[in-house]
């Protein structure tokens, strides 16, 4: 399978949103992409493809493509 712009073919769900003014505020509940992580976030790709963090606190890992 593809997996595009998902090298890591994993994806988060964002399950809540910390500040009020992250590219994610109005995701909660949905599934996206994850391209990297590090210590404190989970990366994506924001609606403009630009790559941004989601707060680890913020979402959890979903599951693996294969």
């Amino acid at each position: 399978m593809s997996q595009g712009n998902n090298p890591f073919g994993i994806k988060i769900k964002i399950l809540r949103c910390s500040e009020e003014l992250a590219w994610y505020a109005n995701k909660i509940g949905q599934e996206v992409d994850m391209v990297g992580m590090d210590e404190n976030y989970y990366w994506s790709r924001d609606d403009s493809g630009a790559k941004n963090g989601v707060r680890k606190q913020d979402a959890e890992i979903i599951k693996k493509e294969r």
